[in-house]
């Protein structure tokens, strides 16, 4: 931006001459000088010394006076200046000072002139006398002199500071001007270009006319034949034929994209003009698509694909003598989509160069967006067939599912009540045999009794499995004593008819598993297996070690290297064919009849064989049985042994500490607090949570432990803790529960930095868990 004019306005200008007034004061300086010559040099009279001065004194005053008339005329020239408002503030430099310097260099010169004339022609006293300490009157006609040679001096410095801002002012518009010559310059070349364009733009338009109406003659009757479609292949037949009857294009074909496997490309429909042979056509080529050819850089891209000239593209030499022996010379290929995905091309061929421009194959885009759009509605027409079809059917699996989850749900609930009644049991049974010697018969019938009640306990966990509600717990497995801790069950599950033979190998690797879904994957393969024989049979179950190297090469795409356990189910039914088995692991795909099965049980094996970061091979044909190998990574943990414990109680006693339990189930209350009593603790027992407050407020909040169920009548055992703790912070609390689902509320007491112990428990596991929480 160029600066901005800072001036001001006089309202109302004087009209005084300021060189007039310079020329006054020239006349009274004059007069001055001379009076000062008769008084203070007596020189003469005032009349010889204002009409007849001497050489010098003259000299002198006509210097003065001639500054003091510069000195005007600068003064009436910023008058005018002022007048018409052309007042500019300048920025002072270094330079701005130059000229004011000389005057002052001036106005010494004078000074030291001065008094070499009084020292020298009027004696009056010596040059330094004069120089330093003149009398009042010539300082002060000095002082005037060098004030007015100062000001002179001024007037020459804005001289040229004007003079340097008119240079600088005439350099801006010059600069001004050649931008404005070599603007115009630009914008007559881009005139200029403009028009060759818009004589190049008329003549493509003009090509473009013919071919646009072509190609909007083509989709109206494509649209026409995509409405009345019912059939896809009838569809595509229909559209290809209209193409190149009423578009003028010589060869149409429509082609779909597989991506299953090795990808694919495959030519569904075609239609050529009748001078063409379609059987002449080679398509084998583009059976797999390559990406730097035409169709799979449309089907890569999403956008058309347009080749004007084969002869000259770059293209490789296999694609373009595919076509160019049949005299094909442009061709584009448009890309099918829905939804996002490219499932085929519309490729259309002509024999002419130049055939395809901009517009035409925007609108033969908007023919295949239309034509992948009718195939959307066929193929949804199609599912929606089979949907109504399979509706009876998913009705059915969805009742049976509906029924097993309220199985799932009874099962958990009735595991709650066995597990109160199998802690009731335990604990009353350890009592007694601590009551009696090891070598009394009765002590030996008890610990049958508890033995019992652990196996009880066992069949309670694997009655969970059913519920799917069992909590996952990863410990080292062997598979091998795992399924052989199984067979009681399995042989109830299969029936008689169903032999099931195990092979286990010698030194199985251990597996770091939950036993309680590792053992669902059993049940559910044998059950499966029993299904896929209806007349009877042998199911095999083996482990075995298996070991892949980097050199190995599996035919198994998840396969990897490292130490493996595998686990096959091997049974002589029916088998499945290769469609099926494409849908095994999908939920809800059964291949049993209606109210025989949910379709779940090989998506369940399936995904918790994949939380247990292994993979599963199925082998199966039609008529020759099926194989189910389960791979799981193998461990360097030695799986967990079972061995006889030998309690000794004197090492489980308390010291006195003060217990506050609460228990709903009376059995669990009274014999769990019987167990601590005798074990050396102080028990205050309370049935719900609001005994528990009282009893709380009466011992004044004095208590070591508490021990509560999760699971209360009026209050959530962790609720109750959190309250308790907020009046005793230094209360250690053990939760409790029979529930194994969400009611538990196991990960909730966890974060907390709770104490849990599962039910049923013996008293021996009470009391090591009473002896870690208060110690």
């Amino acid at each position: 931006m160029e600066p901005i004019d800072q001036s001001f306005h006089i309202k109302k200008p004087s009209s005084l001459n300021l060189i007039g007034v310079s020329m006054f004061f020239s006349a009274v300086y004059w007069i001055l000088e001379a009076i000062r010559d008769v008084v203070t040099f007596n020189r003469g009279s005032i009349v010889d010394r204002i009409f007849a001065p001497d050489f010098m004194s003259l000299w002198m005053r006509i210097l003065v006076i001639c500054i003091i008339i510069l000195f005007g005329v600068y003064a009436q020239s910023l008058k005018l200046k002022l007048v018409t408002h052309r007042v500019r503030s300048h920025k002072f430099t270094p330079r701005t000072f130059s000229v004011m310097g000389v005057g002052l260099l001036f106005g010494a010169i004078y000074w030291i002139l001065e008094s070499v004339r009084d020292a020298f022609v009027f004696n009056k006293g010596s040059l330094v006398d004069r120089i330093f300490l003149p009398d009042a009157m010539g300082f002060w006609m000095r002082l005037l002199a060098v004030f007015i040679i100062l000001l002179f001096s001024i007037y020459v410095q804005n001289l040229v500071n004007e003079r340097r801002e008119a240079e600088n002012a005439l350099k801006r518009a010059h600069d001004r001007l050649e931008k404005l010559i070599a603007e115009r310059t630009t914008e007559l070349s881009e005139s200029n270009i403009k028009l060759i364009q818009e004589v190049a733009e008329r003549t493509r338009v003009e090509h473009e006319l013919r071919t646009v109406n072509r190609a909007l003659k083509t989709i109206s009757l494509c649209n026409e034949v995509l409405v009345r479609a019912e059939e896809e292949k009838s569809l595509l037949d229909n559209i290809c034929e209209t193409i190149v009857r009423f578009g003028g294009y010589d060869l149409v074909w429509v082609g779909f994209y597989n991506q299953n496997g090795k990808e694919s490309f495959m030519p569904v429909s075609t239609a050529a003009h009748d001078n063409i042979s379609i059987d002449d056509i080679d398509f084998s080529s583009e059976m797999f698509v390559v990406e730097n050819w035409p169709i799979g850089r449309a089907i890569k891209s999403g956008s058309p694909c347009v080749i004007n000239d084969l002869v000259e593209s770059g293209d490789s030499q296999a694609w373009n003598e595919n076509w160019i022996k049949h005299g094909f010379k442009a061709m584009v290929s448009l890309p099918l989509i829905q939804q996002d995905r490219t499932f085929g091309t519309l490729n259309i061929f002509s024999m002419d160069t130049n055939s395809f421009d901009d517009e035409e194959v925007r609108l033969l885009k908007e023919l295949a967006d239309d034509l992948a759009f009718g195939l959307h509605v066929l193929r949804t027409r199609a599912d929606q067939k089979r949907a109504e079809q399979e509706k009876d059917k998913i009705q059915v699996q969805l009742l049976h599912s509906q029924k097993m989850e309220a199985v799932g749900v009874l099962a958990g609930g009735v595991a709650h009540d066995f597990n109160n009644m199998l802690t009731a049991i335990q604990v009353s049974t350890d009592l007694a045999m601590m009551q009696v010697s090891e070598s009394d018969p009765i002590y030996l019938e008890m610990k049958e009794i508890h033995r019992v009640a652990i196996s009880a306990a066992e069949l309670a966990r694997q009655l969970l499995l059913f519920s799917r509600k069992h909590p996952m717990e990863y410990t080292a497995l062997n598979l091998s004593e795992t399924i052989e801790k199984l067979k009681k069950m399995l042989r109830r599950l299969i029936g008689e008819d169903i032999v099931v033979e195990t092979q286990f190998a010698d030194d199985l690797w251990t597996v770091w598993g939950d036993r309680g879904t590792i053992e669902q994957i059993i049940m559910n393969l044998t059950i499966n297996a029993k299904d896929a024989m209806p007349n009877g049979g042998k199911v095999v179950i083996k482990t075995e070690n298996v070991k892949f190297t980097k050199n190995d090469s599996p035919l198994m795409p998840e396969a990897r290297r490292g130490k493996f356990v595998r686990l096959t189910f091997e049974d002589a039914g029916i088998g499945m064919d290769k469609e099926t088995l494409g849908h095994i692991f999908e939920p809800f795909f059964s291949t049993k009849g209606p109210g025989k099965g949910t379709g779940l049980g090989l998506s369940v094996v399936y995904g918790i064989v994949k939380e247990h970061k292994g993979w599963i091979n199925v082998n199966s044909s039609l008529g020759n049985g099926t194989v189910f190998e389960i791979y799981l990574p193998a461990v360097y943990v030695q799986a967990e042994e079972e061995f006889e414990e030998v309690i000794d109680y004197s090492q489980l006693k308390g010291n006195g500490q003060r217990i506050l339990m609460i228990e709903d189930e009376n059995r669990v209350r009274e014999f769990t607090s019987k167990g601590l009593l005798q074990n050396n603790y102080k028990v205050f027992p309370a049935a719900s949570a609001a005994e528990a407050f009282k009893l709380f407020e009466k011992e004044k909040g004095d208590f070591d432990v508490i021990f509560s169920d999760v699971v209360l009548p009026d209050l959530n055992g962790i609720e109750l803790a959190d309250q308790l703790l907020q009046k005793n912070p230094k209360l250690r609390v053990l939760l409790s529960s029979g529930y194994v689902d969400h009611k538990s509320q196991i990960p909730s007491a966890k974060e907390r930095g709770l104490f849990y112990l599962q039910k049923p428990y013996a008293l021996p596991d009470l009391l090591r868990m009473i002896k870690t929480v208060a110690s």
